[in-house]
């Protein structure tokens, strides 16, 4: 067949089009994270946003902190809320900073920027599990999912050991953008703690409920003179301007409106339209998810610029769609919940929306495509039994 010579012009709607993949809760073996970039990049998606530390793990090797993965590495088993029990198998592991710097150079010569992701000063439980001289209190890494109290004890020294952890991700990953977390922070330590109090006194906070946005700003300055941008979840303006800051709206769009209205760049990432470990339909058959329905038809009917007056377009950054790996096990399950609907995502991260005429067709092709690169995916007509150990996966009740 001859084709006929021609000249296209094509370029993405937006700057960012990216990817998180939580390997905090559940880690994933690195040959596959490899071969995810590579999926990743067959979607022209070029920005992987690794979420390296929860309560339940710690993933990055800080030499000047070895206990971060030798203990905070480590959870004795997994319980899922609600359960009586747990599995009672230990699970965890870490990657090396060596490992890491391979799989950045991989990701880069995809055209893919890898943004890592440690989150403070809440979501530490696994940090003070090997170094509870910077909490208050100790407990062990946690082994069920939730928002725990634990946060940092915001002293000097506190903040000196921050700085040296951030010091080595900067060393490992040359991404301009370096997300710092910040939601979900509880406040309550803070508030029963008077050595909380004194600091917040001696910064001239009028309250403990300040220390959160000191926080910020102490990282957004230091981050900002070692010549890297801070990422946040939309908390981190729950209590004031953060200028400069790249804001993640995950809660509700309208963070991200009130982010841009206030001058800041957005990742737009809501939950309704984008956390693809919830469910993918209705099915009492669907694998074990986050509560919450996000189908594939959602994706194709999401528009991230809805609602932004046309003077703030400028600063929508782009999207991002979400896999936190709480029930998300294994490769094959990340992949499973990722696709179709990623795939959608990627076209309006390219297009601005998706092409809705003749979509089924569409996706039909390239799932074909993907089964046929050997990658997980459910297929348009419903659930796929799922088997793990041979047990059978645990399904969504009722």
């Amino acid at each position: 067949m001859l084709i006929p010579g021609c000249h296209i012009e094509d370029a993405p709607r937006f700057a960012w089009r990216g990817a998180h993949l939580d390997v905090a809760r559940h880690v994933m073996p690195l040959p596959w994270l490899f071969r995810f970039i590579d999926v990743l990049a067959l979607h022209r998606l070029n920005v992987l946003h690794l979420h390296l530390t929860d309560d339940q793990g710690w993933r990055f090797d800080v030499r000047a902190y070895p206990d971060l993965t030798r203990t905070g590495g480590w959870r004795r088993e997994t319980r899922n809320p609600g359960e009586p029990e747990g599995d009672a198998t230990p699970h965890g592991g870490f990657y090396t900073q060596d490992q890491l710097r391979s799989l950045v150079a991989h990701a880069a010569s995809r055209g893919i920027t890898v943004v890592p992701e440690i989150d403070l000063p809440g979501h530490v439980r696994a940090l003070l599990a090997a170094y509870p001289e910077f909490g208050l209190g100790r407990n062990p890494v946690a082994t069920t999912f939730g928002i725990f109290p634990e946060v940092l004890q915001l002293r000097d020294d506190t903040m000196t050991m921050v700085e040296q952890i951030f010091a080595e991700v900067l060393d490992v990953f040359p991404s301009p953008w370096i997300h710092i977390g910040g939601d979900e922070c509880p406040r309550m330590q803070w508030r029963d703690d008077p050595v909380s109090a004194r600091l917040a006194s001696a910064r001239g906070l009028s309250s403990v409920d300040e220390l959160q946005r000191w926080f910020t700003g102490h990282l957004h300055r230091w981050l900002t003179a070692h010549g890297r941008r801070v990422v946040g979840w939309d908390e981190i303006l729950d209590d004031g301007p953060v200028p400069d800051a790249v804001v993640m709206a995950w809660r509700d769009v309208r963070y991200g409106l009130e982010a841009l209205r206030q001058g800041n760049e957005v990742v737009m990432a809501p939950g309704p339209f984008t956390y693809f470990d919830r469910y993918q339909s209705a099915d009492p058959d669907e694998p074990l998810g986050q509560p919450g329905l996000v189908t594939w038809q959602d994706v194709v009917s999401y528009d991230p610029t809805a609602g932004i007056p046309a003077d703030r377009l400028g600063g929508l950054l782009g999207v991002q769609g979400q896999l936190w790996s709480e029930y998300l096990h294994t490769p094959q399950e990340v992949e499973y919940m990722a696709f179709p609907r990623l795939a959608l995502l990627a076209e309006v991260g390219w297009r601005g929306r998706v092409l809705a005429e003749g979509i089924e067709h569409r996706l039909d092709a390239h799932l074909a495509r993907l089964g046929a690169a050997g990658v997980e995916y459910r297929p348009l007509t419903g659930p796929r039994p799922w088997h793990r150990g041979g047990s059978g996966r645990r399904r969504r009740q009722g």
